[in-house]
């Protein structure tokens, strides 16, 4: 199969469970088209067709309409754009063997990253960032007296928690432990709010991670989602306790 068909029926997996959680049921084509033009301000409609083609996985949403049904449905970046060859090859050894003749597919997968607000970060085994998205970037770039984890030399993301020293010190400690769990498979998604204020403003994060496994490898997925104080006042993960 097709790394870009591989793509599309995993969004369309995606979608599909975040329409189960929102109304209880997949609910008509005209129920999610209104229901998302509701939203959609800014943002272009959809038709009865366009759902319909999400649900059966022949289309993939464009950039805004992507961002408008993580934010809507609650989807987790990673259940989107994860597959087996969604990521670059050429970046980690893990990966050597892995077909590099749809280098077409591998640029669509980044780019699919890429359009995503949330800071995103995939890591092997040993806790080593082999890819990042460009608003990971942006943020290690905007950060960089923080010591925030980046790509550059395969930066270990444990082994810079493990070194967080001060008031941020227990945030690193618990992201830490959560990275771990899922590497161990003692659980299968950690998430976990903080605080990350900058001299400017004031700034609440949902981090989460997931596993996957490619050829007998572990890799993780890490992602970190600015929210408001409101909705970090109140976000609980009644699924992960």
């Amino acid at each position: 199969m097709e790394q870009h068909d591989l793509v599309l029926q995993r969004f369309a997996k995606a979608f599909t469970a975040g329409l189960y959680k929102k109304f209880g049921k997949v609910p008509s084509t005209s129920v999610i088209a209104d229901s998302f033009n509701d939203q959609a301000i800014g943002v272009k409609g959809i038709t009865r067709e366009t759902a319909r083609r999400w649900l059966r996985g022949s289309s993939y949403p464009e950039t805004d309409r992507l961002q408008l049904l993580i934010d809507w449905l609650e989807l987790n970046p990673a259940d989107i754009l994860l597959n087996k060859r969604a990521l670059d090859p050429t970046l980690t050894q893990s990966l050597k063997d892995e077909n590099l003749s749809d280098k077409k597919s591998v640029l669509f997968a980044q780019q699919a990253l890429d359009a995503l607000s949330a800071q995103i970060a995939i890591l092997d085994k040993n806790g080593n960032i082999i890819q990042v998205n460009r608003s990971w970037r942006k943020f290690a770039e905007s950060n960089s007296t923080h010591d925030v984890p980046n790509i550059e030399s395969f930066t270990n993301y444990l082994h810079v928690c493990d070194q967080v020293r001060g008031e941020d010190k227990h945030t690193a400690t618990m992201m830490a432990a959560g990275i771990r769990a899922v590497l161990d498979d003692t659980i299968n998604e950690f998430a976990m709010k903080y605080a990350c204020h900058s001299p400017i403003e004031k700034r609440w994060f949902v981090a989460r991670s997931s596993g996957f496994v490619l050829k007998k490898n572990k890799f993780v997925v890490v992602s970190h989602e600015m929210v408001s104080e409101k909705n970090w006042l109140y976000l609980e993960f009644p699924s992960l306790l």
